[in-house]
């Protein structure tokens, strides 16, 4: 039996400047593709989201979350949605999409949980959201240690708005909240050993102080309806697979509050036969954690950086002939 290929959805960070710049001339489902998100953020009123990935002189990641978290949050959705459209027009087709936090989003748009217009519209009701929010004022803090010690460590800081929004390998947890307090925590930390990291994050992700934040949105996204996903996926923030509507609602309404369990989710796609990995999208975050995770399985992100047609093929023609050499 063959083994099985998961596409991944990264999230929060997963940007490069001009993403694009040099594929959209060869490759027509890039252009195809901007064009219509364009289109659609034109309609809700914003400015479009190409330039940030055609462009080698965009604003960087830092820039974007600090003053155009929107346009950063819209590059990085664009960017998935491109990179996948891709990879199954050249005929790699996923048996499972697998997203990290926002990217549950973005697995659930390319599955057809609803269309890419509406995909483009949640984006941007979640940011409307946030900013009128004083509650998401924060971020998020990567401690290179597992779940059971990062707890530890959050029961010596001490500090309630604290809490871990991802599981994401034996080695990494996230932790978000207050700004405040995440200083705390990696000041303790460092003193225990532990490093920790700021991420590049304009708000706290993943933890109950949005609540309010995420009951408005949820509110807000009534307007867009929601069926069953036409690929199978799983959901690293329900840890399961996605069943139905109801189980797209829980994910929408939930994503800004409910924690990440990515490394839960990589173990048990691995046991339903999964054996490959493919990131769709910038930087090869999600792969370098499952490679850190899953010994022995492969993994492929064939956009680590801006990439000509010449290295975007090359990586393609290795992942289509393993696929071939299982099939």
């Amino acid at each position: 039996m063959s083994a099985r290929l998961a596409f991944l959805f990264p999230g929060q960070g997963s940007y490069v400047p001009g993403l694009f710049g040099q594929l959209a001339g060869r490759c027509p489902v890039v252009a195809d593709t901007l064009s219509a998100v364009d289109a659609a953020v034109a309609r809700l009123g914003h400015e479009p989201v190409s330039p940030v990935l055609l462009s080698s002189g965009a604003p960087s990641l830092q820039q974007l979350a600090g003053a155009e978290p929107t346009t950063l949050h819209l590059a990085i959705f664009t960017a998935s949605v491109v990179t996948y459209r891709l990879l199954t027009e050249c005929g790699v087709r996923p048996d499972v999409l697998l997203g990290h936090s926002f990217g549950d989003l973005i697995a659930l748009t390319v599955s057809g949980a609803w269309s890419l217009d509406d995909g483009v519209r949640l984006v941007v009701l979640g940011d409307e959201a946030l900013r009128r929010s004083a509650k998401a004022r924060g971020g998020m803090v990567a401690l290179d240690c597992g779940a059971r010690r990062a707890r530890a460590l959050l029961a010596a800081v001490g500090e309630r708005h604290l809490g871990i929004a991802a599981d994401n390998s034996p080695g990494q947890v996230v932790v978000s909240g207050p700004h405040a307090e995440l200083e705390h925590l990696s000041r303790v930390a460092g003193a225990f050993g532990v490093s920790a990291t700021r991420l590049r994050v304009p708000h706290p992700f993943h933890n109950a102080v949005l609540a309010g934040t995420a009951k408005k949105f949820a509110t807000d996204a009534t307007v867009i309806a929601r069926r069953a996903p036409r690929l199978r996926v799983y959901s690293s923030i329900l840890g399961r697979y996605v069943t139905g509507p109801a189980d797209v609602d829980r994910i929408v309404t939930g994503h800004l509050t409910m924690p990440v369990r990515f490394l839960d989710a990589v173990r048990q796609v691995q046991a339903d036969g999964v054996g490959e990995f493919v990131e769709c999208g910038p930087k090869g975050t999600l792969t370098r954690l499952v490679a850190g995770t899953l010994p022995g399985v492969v993994v492929t992100a064939p956009l680590l950086r801006r990439t000509d047609w010449e290295t975007w093929s090359a990586g393609l023609r290795a992942v289509s002939a393993r696929k071939g050499a299982d099939a």
